[in-house]
């Protein structure tokens, strides 16, 4: 990140990435947050409810947010009901 490598990320999927903690995954979107449209973590079971309070207000533009059912109880108790509908579609499109 520090190379700028990222400077012009729009979307990531960090599904299946057995080598990053929830404390490097919320770094990176606290550093790059505001510029994601889409933030794939489909088979993160292990990411909690606290990490997404904390993460999704980094992500300004955020549009989409494929994520596995197993996350999706999380993200109705903090409120974030009308992205249930549009995660539901993209995760039926994959």
């Amino acid at each position: 990140m520090a190379k700028g490598k990222l400077d012009y990320i729009r979307a990531v999927d960090l599904s299946h990435t057995v080598g990053l903690s929830e404390t490097s995954i919320y770094e990176f979107i606290r550093c790059r947050g505001r510029l994601l449209e889409g933030f794939m973590v489909y088979g993160k079971p292990k990411l909690t409810e606290q990490f997404f309070v904390n993460a999704i207000p980094s992500m300004k533009k955020i549009r989409y947010i494929p994520v596995g059912p197993d996350v999706l109880p999380a993200l109705k108790i903090i409120g974030y009901e009308k992205h249930i509908a549009e995660l539901r579609s993209v995760t039926r499109r994959m």
